[in-house]
Order: structure tokens, then sequence, then C-alpha cells
């Protein structure tokens, strides 16, 4: 929280506890994701180094219960990108974790500032770690398991099969991508969206950059880029989703369940054969970050504007 406490909830007891623990706080720039499972904590984020540069971070936390007070204490950083020393724009670090099949997945943004509609060579460049989806064996050891990618605002598992992840795109073009190893989801070569300039400037006469001026980004025409299974324009601002494993919402049973932030909603979505096949919006009226399904099936919803929501059913 902003304070600096770090807030539990028990799915299982719909309770909560509290810690207040300033140092996690203070080691981060952003936190961007966390991931909490048998008493041990990640915590995905924005570090600030030296020199006015900074990098996205993994690092490992055991929770200790010392004179009946919770606490964390610094266990390893798993991972760290390189360093990036310019304007950077925290938000656009994408951040999320998951894990699958004994390991751990990240997703990372293009990092930079809104400038020239988030178009940079990051995504493209398999040196870098930015705009992608790295995976990190129990070893430590990392790789890129797929890249084209703009600014992942979820990331989470289907069916025990696969990886989806949500993105925003730029003017328009926000994207639900299917994520397979070693595959490209084409940011900055493709999208569905604008650039910012091409409704702000009034002159609208480039939609998109030519091809010849994305080879400066790394696209190239010889390269396969995949294709999201939905997206979305106008924008909707995707957010964290969940594959709905319950039997509470039964008719939500084996769908998708989308956040947005700019939508104010839950979409309701069905997957066919890897392909969206049908959407209902679901009207919240906040900005929903986050998403959980609790140990009874119950939807827990956490917004920007603080709140933690949780969806029952009517007269139940």
């Amino acid at each position: 929280l902003d304070n600096g406490e770090i807030f539990f909830f028990d799915t299982k007891k719909n309770d909560f506890d509290k810690t207040n623990n300033l140092k996690l706080k203070e080691n981060y720039a952003s936190i961007r994701d966390i991931n909490y499972e048998n008493k041990e904590l990640l915590i995905l984020g924005v570090k600030d180094l030296n020199d006015n540069c900074s990098a996205i971070i993994l690092d490992k936390y055991f929770k200790i219960v010392s004179n009946g007070q919770i606490d964390f204490e610094h266990n390893n950083t798993i991972w760290m990108s390189e360093k990036y020393c310019d304007d950077i724009l925290v938000n656009n670090a994408g951040g999320r974790i998951v894990k699958f099949d004994n390991k751990i997945y990240i997703s990372t943004g293009y990092f930079t500032p809104y400038v020239f509609s988030g178009i940079n060579y990051f995504p493209q460049d398999s040196k870098s770690s930015f705009g992608k989806i790295i995976q990190i064996d129990n070893d430590g050891i990392s790789s890129i398991f797929s890249k084209g990618h703009r600014n992942p605002q979820g990331l989470f598992i289907y069916n025990n099969e696969f990886i989806l992840s949500s993105e925003h795109g730029p003017r328009g073009g926000d994207e639900l991508n299917l994520i397979k190893k070693n595959n490209n989801y084409g940011w900055p070569c493709e999208t569905a969206g604008s650039l910012y300039s091409y409704e702000n400037t009034g002159l609208k006469k480039e939609i998109w950059l030519s091809k010849e001026k994305l080879k400066e980004y790394g696209c190239e025409s010889n390269k396969k880029y995949i294709k999201p299974i939905y997206t979305w324009t106008p924008s909707i601002a995707a957010s964290q989703g969940i594959h709905y494993r319950g039997d509470y919402f039964d008719i939500f049973k084996d769908n998708i369940i989308l956040g947005s932030l700019g939508g104010l909603s839950l979409l309701r979505m069905i997957l066919d054969d890897e392909k969206i096949i049908n959407i209902e919006r679901i009207k919240i009226n906040e900005r929903i970050r986050d998403i959980s399904e609790s140990y009874e099936g119950k939807i827990i919803l956490y917004t920007d504007g603080g709140s933690l929501i949780i969806l029952s059913k009517v007269n139940n």
C-alpha cells in the first residue's frame, strides 16, 4: 500500500492481516507485481541505481513472524534487467509474475516515456530484456521466452496449458496474446493502434510508421509476427486476468475474466480452440488493476482507488 503497509487477504478465510514494512517500499521506485506462496514473497519492481539509472528487478523474501509481528527478510535477487540511464516511466515497465511448470515468468514493457507512442528498439532486440516475457528456472537461469511486447499489464495461466498476456497498445490496439516459446508478438512492427500524433496534430498524414522507418526498430519483412487473439480499439487499458475455474459463478466456469483500467469493467471472454468467440462487458465503475479467485470461487478485485472488491451472488 502507499503508506508502506503490506496487506494480506486470506482467500480461504475471507480475512486479512497487514504489516508495516517501509523497507520494502523504500527498496523500489515502483512495485509492479508480487507473488506470495508458502511464506515466500516475490517482488517485481523498478529499482533506482546510481548515476540516474534504473532497472527492473525480481527479489525473493521470506516471511518471518517474531513476537507476533509479521516481517519479511530479503533472501536473494533472482533476476535483474540491464540498467537504463535515461528518462523512464515506471508504468511502462509492464511487470507481472506468474509461476508455471516449476518456472517463473515475468513480463517487461518498453520502459521509456510515452514519447513517440512508446516506439523504441528494445522489444525487437534480443540483447535487451525490455518488451519481453522472461523465463527463469529453479537455478535462476533466465532466457527470453517471447519478445515484441509493448506494455504487458496482465499475465496468467489458462487451463494449466499456456500463458495469456494482456497488453496496452498505443492509441487503440490493446491486445490479448496467447504466449508460446520463441514467438514474436510484433511490437512495434505491427499493431492495430495508431500513433498518438495521428489524432493530436490534426494532420492525419501517418497512422503508423512506414516499413522503411520501422527497420530502424528491428522490423524486417522476413520476420514472423504472431497476431493477438483479440484486440480493442478504442483502448480499454486491459489489466490482469484469470481463468475462472470455480463453481460459485457456474456460468463463468472456464471463462477468462479480464480487468480493465480505462474501461472500468470486467470482460467475460469465452476461449475456444485458441480463439475468442464471445465477450460480455460487466460494468464495475472502477479502474481494475488486479483480479483473483477466492477459495470458494468469489472474484476479488483490486482497484487503482485502493478498494478491495469481492463479487458475490445477490441474496446469497
